[in-house]
């Protein structure tokens, strides 16, 4: 019998009022108080209503249950926008920066740019220039035309492995000759 009037008891104060621990919810908050009461009830009829379980949570606010409705509608959104965010992350970790300083031809800068296009452009053909025929060749079907190294392997009749080291060996003479 005692069973069933401590559930009534604590059902009643569930439909009266909410009790909020503000250093769990909010773990930046400063005040002396721990506790919230979220109630229509004014203070005066809580503690007279419920008198024992007030003193257990001394110092409290209280808050009217508006306040409760507009905190459950902030948790929802905020949420809403982290679901949001997580499921647009771009996988890759690119940012604007990143993008910006890899990518130039993404800005508009003007003629500075297309200059230094031309004189990039000018150089690289002096460097593919002085490449011996085969690194040439095999450069350009593989850079240029996008052909794989076992493609281009099996055109000429050699092995993959011949193809990947005169192209990597083509690739440190450009570097050489572009720095």
């Amino acid at each position: 019998m005692k069973a069933n009037n401590t559930y009534a008891k604590n059902k009643l104060y569930k439909k009266d009022y909410a009790l909020i621990n503000l250093r769990y919810e909010y773990p930046n908050y400063t005040g002396k108080e721990k506790w919230a009461f979220v109630t229509d009830m004014t203070e005066i009829e809580l503690v007279n209503k419920y008198p024992d379980k007030i003193k257990e949570y001394v110092p409290y606010i209280i808050l009217p249950t508006s306040f409760f409705d507009v905190r459950n509608v902030y948790l929802k959104n905020e949420n809403k926008h982290r679901m949001r965010q997580t499921r647009n992350v771009d996988v890759w970790g690119y940012d604007e920066e990143f993008v910006f300083n890899n990518h130039p031809e993404l800005i508009e800068n003007g003629l500075e740019i297309d200059v230094d296009k031309i004189i990039d452009a000018q150089n690289l053909r002096k460097a593919i220039a002085n490449l011996k025929p085969k690194q040439r060749e095999r450069l350009i079907k593989y850079f240029f035309y996008g052909i794989s190294s076992r493609r281009i392997a099996r055109q000429e009749g050699v092995s993959y492995s011949a193809i990947d080291k005169t192209i990597a060996g083509a690739l440190k003479k450009l570097r050489k000759f572009l720095k």
